[in-house]
């Protein structure tokens, strides 16, 4: 059987210990029991990404101690923990380093440190911090076991604030049934209770495209276990300057609603570019909202928005349509006008390459002025008296896009923007065409003229 052997405790650690309010000779029974934990380990998960808040019962949390340190992976840190236990047993020899090992992290703690902590939970207990996250939240290293369906701390050794560790333990000790402490959990994903994972990275794509900024999106469970999602990140604003907004989702509902307001905006912009750019604001409570113009966008007002803009595309893809017309007729007349300058022109370098045929010779000269001599009235071509193609022009379809009293989708607006982008690309390309015949006929007439 091991034998005892006393450990010595000075003045300074006796301190600490009576303010934590532990008898290393006379240790709890709720401290030494421990429930075995069966966890698996994720390979390649950043502890730091954390997706989950909490406020978490005192009594709910087994600690562990690992000869490790913090930026170890978990799976080196969750195999060498033992249970706190072990290390506060200060009556077996096979124990004692461990037992020296608490006295070290003991004695590099302040009473100050736990004292901070312990100030900065009443704060948030009042009131969960506006970003979530708060300024000693890295320290916490808690985890959930689904399997055992419990939550446990993982104290490493290996490193110099363990504040945290000794105000959990005061608390554990103190044994208040209603004691709750807010932390992040490391290593679990979103439950999805107001938003589904693949849904959160919609919005964290959606959101980027917004305000060039990728969110922090957390689950949050309040003092009364009621979750919400919260939603943190920033946007530009005036002369570039960054500011913080949230979004907080307090029910499926509300995340659903927000959801389909992203969405739409989102498609509406990468899909048809040229015709929507939505801007950002924040509004007096740090809310994030959406604008096209100065109209506010919303989603109680999606429905009257998306018919608006249906209207307003058809008014367009008429107006395209009539533009089309015109300007089909105009490069039908242009193109008359260049086909009779370009005879003429071809006319007119005929006559010349004769002359300089005939002049060589006398007889050829008095050929050339019997042929061409007299004065002929230039063929000059009118373009407003020029009636080409006028069947084929009777021809062209005056479409005319009907508005149906009803409520439009996101996607029929799409297809609707799409519609007049084709009709558009088609103006754009007559007009082209128009500008060079103008041209060609420009030079034409010069070279006529010439000639």
């Amino acid at each position: 059987m091991p034998r005892k052997k006393k450990v010595e405790i000075d003045s300074k650690l006796q301190d600490k210990l009576d303010y934590i309010g532990i008898d290393l000779n006379k240790i709890p029974r709720s401290i030494k029991q421990y429930t075995e934990i069966s966890f698996r380990t994720i390979k390649g998960y950043d502890e730091k990404k954390y997706k989950q808040y909490r406020f978490i019962n005192v009594n709910d949390i087994e600690i562990l101690i690992s000869p490790t340190n913090r930026v170890d992976s978990i799976k080196d840190k969750y195999e060498q923990a033992l249970p706190l236990a072990f290390y506060l047993d200060n009556q077996n020899e096979e124990n004692i380093v461990y037992h020296t090992k608490f006295l070290q992290l003991l004695d590099k703690v302040s009473i100050r440190d736990i004292e901070k902590v312990e100030a900065e939970q009443k704060r948030i207990l009042k009131n969960i911090p506006f970003k979530v996250k708060y300024t000693g939240n890295y320290l916490w290293q808690i985890y959930y076991s689904k399997t055992s369906e419990k939550y446990f701390m993982i104290v490493t050794t290996e490193d110099s604030d363990y504040s945290t560790f000794f105000y959990l333990l005061k608390k554990k000790i103190e044994n208040n049934a209603n004691e709750k402490i807010f932390v992040p959990i490391s290593l679990v994903e979103y439950e999805g209770k107001v938003l589904s994972t693949s849904e959160i990275k919609d919005i964290e794509n959606y959101l980027w495209l917004f305000t060039k900024d990728y969110p922090l999106i957390y689950e949050t469970w309040d003092k009364y276990d009621e979750v919400s999602l919260n939603i943190i990140g920033e946007t530009e604003l005036f002369d570039e300057v960054k500011t913080l907004y949230k979004i907080n989702l307090k029910s499926p509902r509300e995340g659903a609603k927000f959801y389909k307001l992203l969405k739409a905006l989102f498609i509406l912009q990468t899909e048809i570019p040229h015709y929507y750019k939505f801007s950002t604001n924040i509004d007096k409570n740090g809310m994030l909202e959406f604008y096209l113009d100065n109209t506010q966008i919303k989603y109680e007002i999606l429905p009257e928005f998306i018919y608006e803009q249906y209207l307003k595309s058809v008014s367009m893809k008429n107006k395209a349509n009539s533009d089309f017309n015109t300007l089909t007729s105009k490069i039908a007349n242009l193109q008359v006008l260049s086909d009779e300058l370009t005879k003429e022109y071809n006319q007119k370098e005929k006559q010349i390459t004769t002359y300089l045929e005939c002049k060589k010779t006398f007889f050829g000269k008095v050929k050339y002025f019997f042929k061409f001599g007299k004065k002929t009235k230039t063929n000059e071509v009118d373009l407003k008296t020029s009636k080409p193609h006028t069947e084929e022009n009777n021809k062209i379809k005056k479409e005319k896009f009907k508005l149906e009293e009803r409520n439009y989708t996101i996607f029929e607006l799409e297809q609707s923007y799409k519609e007049l982008e084709e009709i558009e690309e088609k103006n754009n390309n007559l007009i082209m065409d128009i500008n060079a015949l103008k041209l060609k006929n420009k030079n034409l007439k010069k070279k006529i003229e010439n000639a």
